[in-house]
């Protein structure tokens, strides 16, 4: 099953997916995405809210963010079949420098993502699109701040500075923690309204 595009975009966009309610803290989000033609379901009528978010599809994501652009050459990393339906959003995060390895030349695109590394990837898709990223929040304030891992620190500081990533209860970022199908589209989503009134 094609985890991210067999979920079609069915017709009833007031509320495509069943198993998402329009008032639960992540529905305005995931219909929003929807409506854009940004994110869809893993089956017709089905998000799946609390499944884990993926690698490929969070690279698949911000490729349609940026307008599904046209790409040429075959994804570099060993792991990633050039018919994959997500080769061509890798290949331009590649491009960009968006979609990095995890070393051995492989990206595991099925691997879960967690929400540092989801706050990495909208930071560095911000980047690529020229976005002003200069604005740095501490982290101290977090119960676990001193968990977030180097390479995301300032991703980190520049996703809670920018509203994009709000803490955990008790006060947690909880960096290492997978990040769930709702929690990337509440992320992507306020990356997107901070931009369109900027």
């Amino acid at each position: 099953l094609n985890r991210f595009t067999e979920g079609v975009f069915v017709e009833e966009t007031n509320r495509p997916f069943t198993d998402v309610n329009p008032k639960a803290w992540y529905g305005p989000a995931v219909l929003d995405l929807y409506q854009k033609k940004l994110l869809q379901g893993v089956a017709p009528h089905r998000f799946a809210p609390d499944r884990l978010a993926l690698r490929d599809e969070v690279v698949t994501l911000l490729y349609r963010m940026a307008g599904s652009p046209a790409v040429s050459g075959l994804p570099r990393f060993s792991d990633v079949p050039a018919g994959a339906w997500y080769a061509a959003p890798v290949r331009w995060g590649e491009e960009k420098g968006i979609a990095q390895g995890v070393g051995e030349g492989s990206f595991v695109p099925d691997r879960p993502v967690t929400r540092q590394e989801l706050a990495v990837f909208l930071y560095r898709y911000a980047q690529a699109q020229g976005e002003d990223v200069s604005r740095q929040a501490s982290l101290t304030d977090y119960r676990d701040s001193t968990s977030v891992a180097p390479w995301a620190r300032g991703a980190l500081q520049w996703a809670v500075a920018e509203g994009i990533l709000q803490g955990n209860p008790g006060n947690m970022l909880d960096p290492d923690k997978p990040a769930a199908r709702a929690q990337l589209a509440v992320m992507a989503d306020r990356f997107l309204n901070l931009r369109s009134v900027s």
